[in-house]
C-alpha cells in the first residue's frame, strides 16, 4: 500500500466520507470559535461605547458644574459688590450726620449774639453761649426774657423760632407808633 493512494474505492470512499465530515466539523467549531471571538469584540466594543458615553455625560456634567460655579462666583461678587456699594452709602450718610452734629455743636458752641467762637457761658441757665462780656451785655435785654436755671435748647428754639443749637434771631423792633386808623 502506498500511503495517499487509495486501492479498494470503497474503503476509499468511506475513508474520504469520515475526512470529509471530520473536516466539515472542524470548520464548524473554527466558525464557531470565530463568531465567539467576534461576540467578544461586539460586547468589548459596547463596553466601551458605554464607556464612552457616561465620560462624555461626566465631561457635560463637569461643564454644567463649572458654569454653576461661575454663576454662582458671579452671583457672589455682585452681592459683594452691593454690600460694599451699601456700605460706603452708610459710611457717607455717617460722615454727613458727623458734619451735622459737628456743625450743631459748633452753633451750640458759637456766640447767641455775633456768632463767633464762644468761651463764656450765661450764668443764669447755663445754656447761652458768647464770645465775651460785650456780647453777654448786648444781648441780655432779649436773653433776660427766656432765662432761668432750667432753660433747655428745645425752650429756647421754641420760644424764639430758631433751629436748636443756633443763636436766636435778632429781633429788631422800631418803636414806631402804633398805625391807627388813618382817614
Amino acid at each position: 500500500m502506498v500511503p495517499g493512494y487509495q486501492h479498494d474505492p470503497q474503503v476509499g470512499a468511506s475513508a474520504s466520507v469520515q475526512d470529509a465530515g471530520a473536516s466539515q466539523e472542524d470548520e464548524w467549531k473554527n466558525i464557531k470559535v470565530m463568531l465567539n471571538c467576534i461576540s467578544g469584540m461586539v460586547e468589548k466594543t459596547q463596553s466601551a461605547i458605554s464607556i464612552l458615553q457616561q465620560r462624555q455625560v461626566e465631561v457635560a456634567n463637569i461643564r454644567t458644574a463649572e458654569e454653576l460655579v461661575a454663576e454662582a462666583q458671579a452671583k457672589a461678587n455682585m452681592a459683594i459688590m452691593e454690600v460694599k456699594q451699601a456700605a460706603l452709602e452708610e459710611i457717607r450718610e455717617a460722615k454727613g450726620r458727623q458734619r451735622s452734629d459737628v456743625q450743631n455743636n459748633c452753633k451750640e458752641e458759637s456766640c447767641w449774639n455775633c456768632g463767633r467762637p464762644a468761651t463764656e457761658t450765661c450764668s443764669g441757665c447755663s445754656l447761652a453761649r458768647y464770645c465775651g462780656p460785650f456780647c453777654q451785655h448786648k444781648d441780655w435785654e432779649d436773653h433776660s426774657r427766656v432765662c432761668r436755671p432750667d432753660l433747655t435748647m428745645e425752650d429756647h428754639s421754641r420760644l424764639h423760632r430758631g433751629a436748636a443749637g443756633s443763636p436766636p434771631a435778632r429781633e429788631r423792633t422800631v418803636d414806631t407808633p402804633a398805625r391807627s386808623e388813618v382817614s
